[in-house]
């Protein structure tokens, strides 16, 4: 059975992805306005989470400053999740998955979002397939992360729409699909993120949307 669990639902899709890029990149900062609307089959409920993104690439430091439906701060800092309160007490600080390292800010803002940073993650390619509905390719991942097998990426019109990942008994536990592109600064950047978690008893689906983007 796969050891993810759906319990660390900002790092999945708020701060994905695992590369050690450079940091001498054209731009460094990225801000926006943000919004989470999450659906858990199990609890069979459903929240709303608003608020606006700061992600620092120098620091490699999330911080989501959250306005609705209460003040709450969110803090990802290398394998660590912290959340403070309206006042900056500290909540709780949990550790996350190695699969935190990754992260779509970084992509972004390096402008590495061809490949999503596998590549440079240890992730080998191993198969391609082009086929009516644009280009499937198929990574293997490195030894170090046990719970993965590989990940299938999806391209259109060269620009990543979906990644697909699949656990060593060949389970696909999370797909995650990325549109609504918009081009800011010669950056291609995706405003509509859409994921379906996939846990032991549970199925999540999330849908984050940015608006008001800044990258400096």
């Amino acid at each position: 059975m796969t050891r993810f669990s759906p319990k660390i639902i900002p790092c999945f899709i708020l701060t994905l992805f695992l590369s050690t890029l450079g940091l001498g990149q054209k731009y460094s900062q990225f801000e926006a306005d943000f919004s989470i609307l999450e659906k858990n089959t199990l609890k069979d409920s459903s929240y709303l989470v608003m608020g606006k993104v700061f992600y620092d690439l120098n620091k490699d430091r999330s911080e989501y400053k959250i306005n609705f439906p209460e003040t709450k701060t969110w803090i990802f800092k290398d394998s660590i999740m912290t959340v403070l309160d309206k006042n900056g007490n500290q909540l709780k600080s949990d550790t996350l998955e190695q699969i935190n390292e990754l992260s779509i800010f970084k992509q972004i803002l390096s402008n590495n979002m061809q490949d999503f940073g596998l590549l440079k993650a240890g992730f080998k390619l191993r198969d391609s397939e082009k086929l009516e509905q644009g280009v499937y390719l198929k990574f293997q991942a490195p030894d170090q992360i046990e719970f993965i097998e590989e990940v299938i990426l999806k391209k259109e019109n060269r620009l990543l729409t979906g990644l697909i990942f699949v656990d060593t008994e060949g389970k696909q536990f999370s797909k995650i699909y990325y549109q609504d592109y918009v081009r800011l600064k010669n950056l291609d950047i995706p405003t509509k993120i859409k994921t379906h978690l996939t846990g032991q008893e549970e199925e999540i689906f999330k849908e984050l949307q940015f608006r008001n983007l800044s990258i400096h």
